[in-house]
């Protein structure tokens, strides 16, 4: 029979819900507009620009989320691309954790793990109050069993914990690298089904000896999910996904498919993906903007 991981999924719903910024807004002829929405159509274009003109490799523990702002930092200094923002990343953090924030998501692709261990750290919260999510693959590592213990054991070391709250398969494939040989994408016996069921045998693993409270996946599609159904394997807790409105007609059957199986939806991008198009959202969540 199929089970399901034990995960305190209210917890995850409690402080998704902690994490999303309080509507504001403001008056402009006689309509309200919530500000948040203005900040964040301006912020993803400079975000975009940034990343159109970011180098391809950067090194470790550099966080790309630091120079999406041409305004100096603490020091006075104008991040530039491939500028080290640790400084930037661990004030931000601990600014969070500060106001009241528990929740922290992260992988390794996000080149912050370190920073945000030191503000954690520093920051004089109960390791235990402190919401840590994270995802294995896109980074450094491959896909595949070895390799996804090898990157959960380095998260651990750099974060300096011993263990994380959720942990995620990041995507359903991976192009890095990896000692598993059914993961490696030019190799003889490459199967991107059979990587994802080691991958996710991994997850389990690492859950058992108590790495991961939580072990989820992200990414993955119905068929994705089903292959894991057809293994007979303990199912995900979590499938952290994009949804937004333009995605509505895409998603729904991956969110009645998560519902049915009691799979937490996570969602992420709710006003759509910055990379793919300055026209960020879906036109009537502009029109909210303008005329509501």
């Amino acid at each position: 029979m199929l089970r399901q991981l034990p995960f305190a999924q209210a917890l995850v719903r409690r402080s998704c819900a902690a994490s999303v910024p309080a509507v504001t807004a403001t008056t402009r002829s006689s309509r309200w507009v919530p500000t948040r929405y203005v900040r964040g159509f301006r912020l993803a274009q400079r975000s975009l620009r940034a990343c159109l003109s970011a180098p391809a490799h950067r090194p470790h523990r550099r966080a790309q989320e630091c120079w999406t702002d041409n305004r100096p930092d603490a020091s006075g200094v104008v991040p530039h691309a491939g500028v080290d923002c640790s400084k930037e990343v661990i004030n931000a953090t601990l600014t969070w954790l500060k106001v009241g924030g528990r929740r922290i998501d992260n992988g390794d692709s996000y080149e912050d793990m370190h920073a945000i261990g030191e503000a954690m750290k520093a920051s004089g919260i109960p390791r235990k109050e402190i919401f840590l999510v994270t995802k294995i693959g896109d980074g450094g590592l491959g896909l595949g069993e070895d390799d996804t213990k090898r990157q959960v054991e380095y998260y651990l070391e750099e974060t300096m914990t011993s263990y994380v709250d959720l942990l995620l398969i990041h995507w359903p494939t991976s192009s890095k690298n990896s000692t598993d040989p059914v993961c490696q994408m030019t190799g003889a016996q490459y199967s991107a089904k059979q990587c994802r069921l080691n991958t996710w045998k991994a997850l389990i693993s690492l859950w058992k000896a108590g790495k991961a409270k939580a072990i989820g996946v992200s990414n993955f599609n119905t068929e994705h999910l089903q292959e894991i159904i057809d293994a007979k394997l303990p199912l995900p807790s979590v499938n952290q996904c994009p949804f937004n409105p333009h995605l509505y007609t895409a998603q729904k059957e991956l969110l009645a498919m998560c519902k049915q199986h009691n799979i937490q939806f996570n969602s992420y991008s709710p006003l759509g993906i910055p990379v793919r198009s300055f026209v960020l959202v879906d036109v009537r969540i502009w029109l909210f903007v303008v005329y509501f």
